[in-house]
């Protein structure tokens, strides 16, 4: 399963450093207070929501699959696709954006799936111990 899950995790990973390279431009150009602070808050709390959200489906169940939890943070075909969709906007059509607004919502997608991926994926052990859900291979 590692020859799936390693690259699915090195993707995510570049793609979280894509984002936040692209976050750091986005907001050390603009007023920290007045517009960095609550993009960054709404950043955090809408990865949060994500998380909580993906890992509600798997919290009532009683066994499931060693890798059920990671693949369906790392293989999400919706969440690649939404990604996808936004990196291709911002690489291509950031230059010509003038709304900073669409660009911060650009980047608060793209955080929360990628780093949301990762956050998923790892702690995927720990919500298993946690919920007492025993584990089939």
């Amino acid at each position: 399963m590692g020859l799936i899950l390693m690259p699915l995790m090195f993707m995510w990973l570049v793609a979280s450093i894509y984002t936040l390279r692209m976050g750091y431009d986005l907001i050390s150009a603009h007023p920290l207070l007045t517009f960095g602070l609550p993009v960054i808050l709404l950043a955090l709390v809408t990865m949060s929501a994500y998380l909580y959200l993906g890992l509600y489906a798997f919290k009532h169940q009683n066994q499931i699959w060693a890798f059920d939890i990671p693949m369906f943070f790392l293989a999400g075909k919706i969440a690649l696709l939404i990604f996808t969709m936004a990196a291709l906007g911002n690489y291509f059509y950031a230059s010509k954006i003038q709304n900073i607004y669409l660009l911060a919502g650009m980047f608060i997608i793209m955080f929360t799936l990628s780093i949301g991926a990762l956050v998923g994926a790892f702690y995927s052990e720990r919500f298993i111990e946690k919920h007492n859900i025993h584990v089939t291979y």
